[in-house]
């Protein structure tokens, strides 16, 4: 008996510079090398996860996540789970209060994390729990018509195929590359 596995298609976005690339350097491989592409409407369609992300040392990235996350709520897929991510905790001076991003998640039903990419504070927590939010869905039937196109026999060429990886950014080259 095979093994089924999921692929759930998951994306951060925010503010350029506000640790995209840091938190989700915590999981790909090293040897990967990092091209990114901009992140258009397109990119959030079958979305069943936004992670969505701003910097608690610049007011102006809190200040635009409303935008970010209209896009979310409208482009994704209905059921997506959406985790608002306070990044650079680490940083001495602070814009944006814990309070500040709890109202705001609260306010619109999101998970809430505050973190440091740099120093890895909650990175993995803020993954792992929001994975557990896509499981229990997937259990609920909140994704049922998303899983029926996404269920995949784990084989070496699904281990194997290529990996693509987009940010929004000014750089519109698109990571491709072998991972693990």
């Amino acid at each position: 008996m095979s093994d089924l596995i999921y692929i759930f298609k998951v994306i951060f976005v925010g503010d350029m510079a506000v640790g995209k690339s840091s938190i989700l350097s915590r999981f790909i491989d090293n040897k990967c090398e990092e091209k990114f592409r901009a992140v258009t409407r397109s990119y959030y369609r079958e979305t069943v996860c936004v992670f969505l992300v701003y910097d608690v040392t610049r007011r102006e990235t809190f200040n635009s996540l409303q935008g970010w996350l209209n896009d979310a709520r409208e482009y994704s897929h209905p059921n997506a789970i959406i985790t608002l991510i306070g990044n650079k905790i680490d940083m001495g001076t602070r814009e944006v209060t814990q309070n500040e991003g709890v109202k705001f998640s609260q306010k619109h039903g999101l998970n809430y994390f505050e973190t440091s990419a740099k120093d890895g504070i909650n990175i993995e927590k803020s993954c792992s729990d929001t994975i557990g939010y896509i499981y229990q869905r997937v259990q609920d039937g909140d994704f049922d018509d998303y899983v029926k196109k996404q269920k995949l026999e784990l084989s070496e060429s699904f281990l194997n195929q290529d990996l693509d990886i987009y940010e929004n950014g000014e750089n519109e080259e698109k990571k491709s590359s072998k991972c693990c």
